[in-house]
């Protein structure tokens, strides 16, 4: 999402990278203010020719919560990946059957997405990043920043909740299914200091 400043004396944009299932949603509502940006889940890549001009965030969030949060939404979670499991299949067994599916189809299950990973949206470093986990801290600290550098924007906590699931990411992993996401996300682990 990109957001032109008029007249500020040092950034010309507002970039913002909303990786799917980072809670991005409830703040891009925040900064479109009833206007439609369609370029919703775009990469660094995207915005390119404008980041060194710009003043840029994004959201991400543990990769493993990722894994487990597009599971129950049921983005993947259809009988085609199921149906081979009975009804008696413990949580961690259908998790691991999906999760399974999900790597051997390098998590793209859409033929509009080109990015399975955080790394993959974010190819080059933004000036802020909104944790999930710390989300509340991150925003004010980003509001801050904004304040600091007299940018009009005061992002407010509150969540747009879309699908979510009470139980811990960890009810969902044994300890196949971690080795296997371990290795599938391996560079966003290691760059956003993120472990099981």
């Amino acid at each position: 999402m990109i957001i032109k400043l008029v007249n500020h004396p040092v950034y010309k944009y507002i970039v913002f990278v909303h990786p799917p299932r980072t809670s991005g949603t409830s703040i891009e509502v925040q900064l479109q203010h009833g206007l439609d940006f369609p370029h919703k889940h775009e990469s660094t890549d995207y915005y390119e020719q404008i980041l060194e001009d710009s003043f840029s965030f994004g959201t991400i969030r543990n990769p493993f919560d990722i894994l487990v949060s597009k599971y129950k939404i049921g983005w993947y979670e259809s009988g085609k990946t199921n149906s081979e499991l009975d009804e008696k299949s413990s949580l961690q067994d259908k998790f691991l059957h999906w999760l399974k599916y999900f790597i051997s189809i390098n998590g793209r299950v859409h033929a509009h997405e080109k990015e399975n990973s955080l790394s993959e949206y974010f190819k080059k470093d933004l000036d802020f990043y909104i944790k999930y986990e710390t989300r509340h801290d991150d925003l004010c600290a980003l509001n801050k920043i904004f304040e600091e550098n007299n940018i009009p924007i005061n992002l407010k906590s509150e969540f747009i909740v879309a699908n979510s699931y009470t139980a811990n990411y960890k009810d969902f992993y044994n300890e196949e299914a971690i080795d296997l996401a371990s290795s599938f996300y391996e560079n966003d682990l290691r760059r956003f200091n993120y472990a099981f």
